[in-house]
Order: structure tokens, then sequence, then C-alpha cells
């Protein structure tokens, strides 16, 4: 892997050798507002916020839309956004600013630094370092234990990593998931003696002048100039508040705005210096934006980077190359918002685009018009081309859903009354889940806010219509198995077909 990775980095020196950051840009014009609104039109979305930075100076920064359907109050680039997993590259920051201070380093082993951490791998365990957290190497399942953000705080979610059944061995795979980011928020916290938030807010958005800026969607029900979450649920669009998770803080919860995001940018570009003041060492920013393991370009990676060759996760941030520019971005997506961020360091250049749609590709359409209007490269469609690999995409993934489901048999009834399905079942890892009968409806319970009504599929297995927008929008539709044990009585449910919960005894 580490020859890879050097392979990697001199790809990226040969071919962005030829960029020269002293390079002008073409000015926005009016197409790019027409292209703009006819690409929210085309991804369904409300409302889009925009800025750019080059040389150090904000060059555009513009709100789109209407901050909902229910909310005709325009956007402007001071309207609130959460900005998803974009907040990660702050908490790879947040412990750059301790590696700089030498309180810990990149490759400290994480269980030295944070007492009680274990995960299933005992290797893993004890030899994890604070470099594999913020890389995602870990061997944890993609997306592994985001259920968790319902029910637990940070440090009961880092106990429970213990229970993730590892999907690859240690740093053998790349596969993007939110826990590592929480233990690192926790590491902030074990070595400096305050919260990840508050370390974060006193450390990076103050200094940096981000006054709105939050660490929490908490700030979007108490904000004047907020925009609206919305989800797509059966081809309709819903808008809602996004919901608060104050456990995936480090891994996703900022809220902030186009304006102040250039801050943000600014700090990126400038090598840790805004205005004269350093913040971060510019080794320590270059530590950060440098491979440090290789990510496959599957159907999605691929899907949002058409062009790239190689691409790799540095800390915070992907690496991609795009007409022969470094590219650096992450995307966000905490439910009802999507959001981007890019650096092209080698141009002194970067950019942010806030939408208020779930799931959206709106964003990393945006941001590749951008770089093509600026550098003046061949105009392309990157909407209609994004959105129709989207739509391909989703289709593939509902077939292979159904097919994993399997056909539904006809004709079949439970093995048991209702009542024997009643009870409360346990996961190690997820905590509790319980199911009761009422009015003669099953109906199950999950975390602090996600429940739905069990209707009978066949056989033991039932199927979930989830009573709140959150359990539709990110859970769709979902089969519970009610499975006996030897004595023939109910022993544990399987949800989604990979969490299982064993049945507590009533006693």
């Amino acid at each position: 892997m580490p020859c890879l990775l050097r392979m990697f980095s001199f790809f990226l020196c040969i071919s962005f050798s030829i960029c020269a950051a002293s390079e002008e840009i073409k000015e926005f014009g009016p197409a790019f507002d027409v292209y703009v609104n006819k690409a929210m039109k085309e991804w369904g979305v409300s409302g889009a916020a925009i800025a750019v930075v080059h040389k150090d100076k904000v060059i555009f920064s513009k709100g789109y839309g209407v901050r909902g359907l229910d909310d005709s109050r325009p956007v402007d680039s001071q309207t609130l956004f959460s900005i998803g997993s974009t907040t990660k590259a702050f908490t790879a920051a947040a412990l750059a600013l301790l590696v700089d201070e030498g309180k810990i380093s990149w490759d400290d082993r994480v269980a030295s630094l944070l007492p009680g951490f274990m995960l299933q791998d005992a290797y893993a365990s004890r030899e994890a370092t604070v470099r594999d957290l913020l890389s995602h190497r870990l061997g944890f399942p993609s997306k592994a234990g985001d259920l968790l953000f319902t029910y637990y705080d940070r440090e009961e979610i880092v106990r429970r990593l213990q229970y993730i059944e590892p999907a690859s061995s240690f740093r053998s795979k790349f596969a993007y998931q939110n826990m590592s980011f929480i233990v690192a928020g926790e590491i902030v916290r074990h070595v400096t003696g305050q919260s990840w938030d508050d370390f974060v807010e006193q450390h990076i958005v103050k200094p940096l002048g981000m006054k709105e800026t939050d660490i929490s969607t908490e700030k979007l029900r108490v904000s004047e100039n907020v925009a609206r979450a919305h989800f797509r649920i059966r081809g309709k669009n819903i808008s809602t508040e996004v919901p608060v998770l104050e456990s995936v803080g480090p891994a996703g919860a900022m809220v902030s705005s186009a304006d102040e995001m250039t801050q943000w940018l600014r700090l990126q570009l400038g090598k840790g210096t805004v205005d004269g003041k350093k913040y971060l060492s510019s080794a320590i920013v270059a530590e950060m934006q440098s491979p440090q393991m290789m990510v496959p370009l599957d159907r999605t990676k691929k899907l949002y980077h058409p062009e790239a060759h190689m691409l790799a996760y540095g800390m915070g941030w992907y690496i991609a190359d795009y007409k022969g520019n470094r590219v650096l971005d992450h995307g966000g997506n905490l439910p009802g918002m999507t959001s981007t961020v890019a650096l092209m360091p080698e141009k002194d250049f970067g950019l942010v685009v806030l939408t208020n749609q779930d799931d959206s590709g709106l964003a990393k359409a945006i941001m590749y018009r951008i770089i093509d209007e600026c550098f003046d490269y061949p105009e392309h469609d990157w909407s209609r081309e994004i959105l129709a690999g989207y739509h391909m995409l989703k289709e593939q993934e509902n077939a292979y859903r159904m097919q994993a489901i399997g056909p539904q048999v006809p004709d079949t009834e439970p093995s048991h009354d209702l009542q024997s399905y009643v009870g409360t079942y346990y996961s190690p890892l997820y905590g509790e889940a319980t199911v009761q009968l009422s009015d003669g409806q099953l109906r199950l319970s999950y975390g602090s806010d996600v429940t739905g009504n069990l209707g009978h599929w066949h056989y033991d297995t039932f199927r979930v219509t989830w009573n709140e927008l959150l359990g539709q929008a990110t859970l769709g539709d979902t089969l519970v198995n009610f499975v006996p044990g030897h004595d023939g009585q109910i022993q544990l449910i399987r949800i989604l077909g990979v969490m299982d919960f064993q049945k507590v005894p009533e006693a």
C-alpha cells in the first residue's frame, strides 16, 4: 500500500506541474446563473448557496432559489445549511492543532490516547493510529453502526465499537464510515479536557470569524436565516427540519453558510494561514491533503469523480484528478441536505456548494461546472450526466435490494399468534428494540425516535412502514425476520438482514 500511495503522489506531481498558481480565471457570466437554476429544477432542489475563492479573495458568493417548499424567502450567501460530512476535515484540523503543539502525533496509537478503545480485531485495537482513524481503514463495513446515532452519546458509541464485525482486515481496504471520526472527536476530549464541540468552536470557528457557524444542527432550529431540509419520498419532495443528532458531531454535524465557509477555504488554500495569522503549520496542512489510503473507483465514486484516473483519501479529503489538476473534495449529506467543498491547491482555488436536498448529486455537478467556467474548459452539462448516472445507480441498488429480499410468498400466515412476537429485543451493538401489539397492529421501536408498523410479508417475516420521515428516507422499505429457537419460540429479530436483536426473557 505505501508503494501505491507513493506512485499516486508521483502521478499527482507530474500531472499538476503544468498548472500555475498565477493563472487568471474567467468571471462568472449570466449563463452560469441560468445553468444553476436549470440544474436545480432538474434535481428538484429548492435552494442552494455557492461561494468561490481564488488567490485568497472571495470572487463569488451567491444564493439561489428559496429556503424551502414551505418557505418562499430567498436563499442568500448567508443562509445556514448543514454541511454534513465536510465536518470531517474540521475534525482532522482539530487533531492537527494538537499535532502542531506536540500533544499527539498522527501515528500515536489510539489505545494510548483513549482509554477503553477496543475493536473486535485485537490487532487493530492495539495498533490503530490517529492516521488510521482519519483515513477510513480500520476494517469496518461501510456506514458501520450509523444507527447508533439515534440512541447513544459519543462515549457509549466508542464503547460499542467492539461489537462491529470487521468487513476486511485492518488497513487492507478503504470503507467510508462515521464511527472512526467519533473516536477522533473523543481523542480531542481526552487530550484537551474540552469536548470536541468546544474545542472546534474556540480554536477554529471563532478565530476564523465564522460567527454564525455552529457545531450542531440545533442552530438550524433557532436561527432566522436557515434552509429547510428536504427528502424525496416515493417521488415527492417533503420539507422538514434537519434532525438533531448530537452524537454525530465530529463526523458531520456542523452548520455554516457559503459566506462563512470561504474562511475555511482560505485557511486550507493558505496552508494554515489567514490574514497573516498562522493557525496550522504548512507541513501539517500538506499532510492532511496528501494521500493516505487508495480508494477503489467503484460505480458511486466514478459517478462523482467522472474523469479521475486514480482516487485516494487524505485526512478528511478525497484526492483525485480533473483535467490535469489535483482536486481535493468532500461531500456532506446529513438527512435533508447535501454539500460539497473542493480545493485546487496548485491553482489557489476553492469552492463550496450547499443545497437543501437529501442525497443529491447537484452540489457535485455544480462543482465541476464552476471549475469549467472559471478555467475556460470545454462546456459540459455535468448536471444532466450525473443525474442520469444517479438514476441508473438507484435503479441498480433497488434491483439488488429486491433480489436480496426475494419474492413474496403468497397465501402464508405467521407461525405464531401476534402476541408471541411482542417483547424487548437486545443487540450488544445497537441496544434495544421493542415490539408492541396495539389494536391488532404490531409496532417496532428503535432508538429515541424511530418507530414503524409491522405488516405481514410472508411466514415470520414482516415489512416495516416507518412512521417518521427520518426512517422513511434513510431506511426505506425494511423487512424484519422473527427467528425461532430450538423450542419453536421466537428467539430474535433480524432487521435489514444483518442487525440481530436477541429476545430478552420477560423475567
